[in-house]
């Protein structure tokens, strides 16, 4: 991948450098207007930033922030991995650079393949909220010794012996592996899931393989039901009907789909409310023009949002005023100069 890459989202994100020791590790954050916390996400072998970034929709659904790098000679991200303890090392810098944003909210490490070796060092040493593991391996040793059985133990560069390290992590673990997986075979899994703490969890995917896993519904639907609402120690937040009086955000959503010469344009629309407060994203995806991303932040009174929105189209940076309707069957955007098309009428949609 060029250093002069452009990576194109259909939402709002923060490129970031990361400098570690020789080399400097590039990043992708994708943030909520209010999320629910962070998923720290270390890719597997293949591939870069561009193809693991294919699913970013997932993650405004669930309404989790998204951190994810390169490692060193990986897409944009310069030099080379000469050492098992340089790569845990910068993958730490690279935490290092996020998690101290959210002291407050839950954070998960999510690790794949590879990843799930190097996730499982960092759960050890930082204690995340929850640790999930896509078809880990026990060790880059047994991996060898399956494709090469009389491999020496010593000739393996880089160990990664995930199977020496699972016991002594504290954090709530989730393996999930698919029962098809052919090139890391389900096996590894069921293994570390017997080595780890009591508690820890295994969601075996029925016809899933390595690289397809994601793909399935049940894989979608398991990691969602284990995504933690708070961390450890936070401030409750309750239903309205609690005794405590606390609420926690409401997340509204809407959306138009238009057909445009067998293409579509799309108008996208979350309304947060936390009490009186209002924010969210207002996007206007179309099919052949450049598309409009904005944030809005404001107040919310019986229904009625006022906000000022920040957006960004055709390169250039603009700010308005705007109003929202909010009902149970549709949201009525207004305000904004005419030509920018912000007053909709959109249908309610599930979040």
């Amino acid at each position: 991948m060029p250093d002069d890459y452009q990576f194109r989202f259909a939402v709002p994100f923060e490129e970031i450098e990361v400098d570690v020791e020789g080399a400097r590790l590039n990043a992708l954050y994708f943030q909520q207007p209010n999320s629910r916390g962070l998923v720290f996400f270390l890719h597997g072998n293949g591939g870069n930033l561009d193809p693991w970034t294919s699913n970013i929709e997932y993650y405004r659904q669930v309404n989790y922030d998204l951190f994810i790098f390169d490692y060193r000679g990986y897409g944009k991200s310069s030099g080379h991995n000469t050492s098992e303890k340089q790569l845990h090392a910068d993958v730490r810098a690279a935490w290092d650079a996020v998690a101290p944003r959210y002291q407050d909210k839950p954070i998960v490490v999510y690790g794949r393949s590879l990843g799930a070796a190097l996730a499982a060092k960092l759960a050890k040493d930082v204690n995340p909220d929850l640790l999930i593991l896509v078809s880990p391996f026990t060790s880059m040793v047994a991996m060898a010794h399956q494709q090469y059985p009389y491999l020496p133990d010593w000739l393996v560069r880089y160990p990664l012996r995930t199977d020496e390290r699972i016991a002594d992590i504290q954090s709530p673990i989730v393996f999930v592996h698919g029962d098809k997986d052919y090139l890391i075979p389900l096996e590894h899994s069921r293994t570390l899931h017997g080595l780890a703490r009591p508690g820890a969890k295994l969601l075996e995917i029925r016809g899933a393989g390595h690289n397809d896993i994601h793909q399935f519904e049940s894989y979608i639907d398991g990691l969602t039901a284990e995504l933690p609402n708070q961390a450890p120690g936070n401030r409750h937040l309750t239903t309205d009907d609690d005794q405590t009086g606390i609420t926690s955000p409401i997340h509204h959503c809407f959306r138009n789909e238009y057909s445009n010469g067998g293409n579509s344009d799309v108008e996208e629309l979350t309304v947060i409310v936390d009490g009186d407060d209002a924010s969210g994203t207002y996007n206007w995806i179309p099919a052949y023009k450049d598309t409009r991303l904005g944030r809005f932040n404001g107040t919310f009174r019986s229904g009625n949002v006022n906000a000022d929105y920040e957006y960004e189209q055709e390169g250039q940076l603009g700010s308005t005023s705007i109003s929202i309707v909010v009902s149970d069957k549709q949201a009525i955007v207004s305000g904004g100069p005419t030509e920018l098309g912000l007053g909709q009428t959109l249908a309610r949609v599930e979040c």
